[in-house]
């Protein structure tokens, strides 16, 4: 998920490493930051608008998703 939000969402400036600034800008609220339920469920709700948004674009399957996320990473590992 935090390869894919990036690409996803190009008009948000949070960067792959930054969950509180990807749950603040969809509005997520984590009960409890730093805990694993709670992280858990905000990520859960996360990857529900991840996935909305990238059906949109043509990424429809988990695989998709899954190239999508490799490509990412690979174009960083290549910078």
């Amino acid at each position: 998920l935090a390869w894919i939000l990036p690409d996803l969402f190009r008009e948000v400036d949070a960067g792959p490493e930054r969950l509180d600034a990807w749950l603040e800008h969809f509005g997520i609220d984590s009960i409890k930051r730093h805990d694993a339920l709670s992280d858990a469920f905000a990520t859960a709700q996360l990857l529900q608008i991840a996935m909305a948004h990238a059906a949109s674009r043509g990424f429809d399957t988990p695989a998709s998703l899954r190239e999508l996320e490799k490509a990412r990473r690979h174009m960083r590992q290549s910078a």
